[in-house]
């Protein structure tokens, strides 16, 4: 188990096109962070592989490449989100998208760099879904994010 005050994360970027990309720090090496905003946006809006009983068709199921090369058995970089994107506005499509999360997140409390994970879901209109999650460490420190799923869009805020 590693010690959770360890973590770095490579510092993802909006770029102006409204992608998220690396970039170079003033030494000519990948910039960084001690947060952990690559390590939500990597596992929230990667496409996780669905199950044949999620999607019957294989051809459509998604999920990432690397996956599938890197060869760690079951666990797979990603979240099933993506299984939302038309769903009703209903209690269960967010009690999905809560589920979802967590499991995509969980690696971060199994191999130790974090305590505890909350996250809730609201809409905030028929066509938004709204994550909040707080990131909780062994020293009480909590960061929180917000996450608009559909758009994608990042409103984050540090604690």
């Amino acid at each position: 188990m590693l010690n959770n005050t360890n973590f770095i994360d490579l510092d993802l970027q909006k770029t102006d096109e409204g992608y998220y990309d690396l970039y170079l720090d003033s030494d000519g090496d990948f910039a960084k962070t001690k947060g952990f905003n690559t390590a939500l946006k990597m596992s929230l809006l990667t496409d996780a592989r669905a199950e044949a009983s999620q999607v019957p068709d294989p051809t459509r199921r998604r999920g990432w490449w690397g996956n599938f090369l890197l060869g760690f058995g079951n666990y797979q970089l990603g979240s099933l989100l993506w299984l939302l994107n038309q769903a009703r506005a209903t209690q269960n499509t967010l009690n999905d998208a809560v589920d979802f999360s967590r499991n995509a997140l969980q690696w971060l409390i199994e191999d130790g760099h974090l305590d505890k994970i909350n996250v809730s879901a609201e809409y905030t209109s028929l066509t938004e879904l709204m994550e909040h999650i707080d990131l909780i460490r062994s020293n009480n420190v909590i960061q929180s994010f917000g996450y608009q799923i559909w758009e994608n869009t990042l409103l984050e805020e540090d604690c």
